[in-house]
């Protein structure tokens, strides 16, 4: 799954109506009200609101409106965008501007369609992966060979510490890291020391910062 984890927004315009799209992250479905009200003060001059969220683990809550749109030209074609996109945390609202011009309801959908994803791509979205935190003890002229294993598999490097040994610490899904684990061996004889954590979830921002999720 994906979550937003930063707030975008973009438009577009058909046939002069604009479509502003607003992204955010939803922590719980009880957050909904209070940001939609937020949008519509902004926009408080606007003819519609229509907005789609998707929230908890394997999309579990799942909610839209077309806020006065024709039957399924509006909520849906955002909240459908999202069950595409495998997010999950996320609300958008995308608030129109009537311009005069009716646009059936295929134009509609496009359009509502069309402006969610713009705002989704404005905002800061990443896969939330489920792994291990491993610190990794060893002697210095193990530690360049284990670099450089790590550089080639899909690993998250946390840092180094340097002493009498070197300890290296790593994220890793579990199947990788038990992939991992074979080759280091291989390196060391199995002389390295490892501490593993529990599984847990967490994800990689744009800036490359791990944040993870309690």
């Amino acid at each position: 799954m994906k979550i937003t984890y930063k707030a975008g927004s973009d438009e577009l315009t058909e046939k002069k109506s604009r479509f502003i799209a607003d992204v955010f992250p939803l922590h719980s479905e009880e957050e909904a009200p209070a940001i939609l009200e937020s949008v519509k003060k902004k926009y408080w001059d606007a003819r519609h609101h229509v907005y789609a969220y998707i929230c908890g683990e394997n999309q579990k809550i799942a909610r839209f409106s077309d806020d006065g749109e024709p039957q399924g030209t509006g909520g849906r074609p955002v909240l459908e965008l999202l069950k595409n996109e495998e997010m999950t945390n996320t609300l958008i609202i995308v608030t129109r501007y009537f311009g005069g011009t009716l646009l059936g309801t295929g134009g509609l959908t496009r359009a509502y369609g069309g402006a969610a994803a713009l705002g989704l791509k404005a905002s800061g979205t990443a896969e939330v992966r489920t792994g291990v935190r491993v610190e990794l003890g060893m002697d210095y002229a193990q530690a360049g060979k284990a670099e450089h294993l790590i550089r080639t598999m899909d690993m998250v490097v946390l840092g180094n510490e340097y002493g009498a040994g070197v300890t290296m610490k790593i994220l890793s899904s579990v199947e990788v890291f038990s992939a991992f684990r074979e080759k280091l061996n291989e390196i060391t004889g199995a002389s390295h020391t490892e501490i593993v954590s529990d599984p847990l979830k967490y994800y990689v921002s744009d800036d490359g910062a791990v944040h993870f999720i309690t």
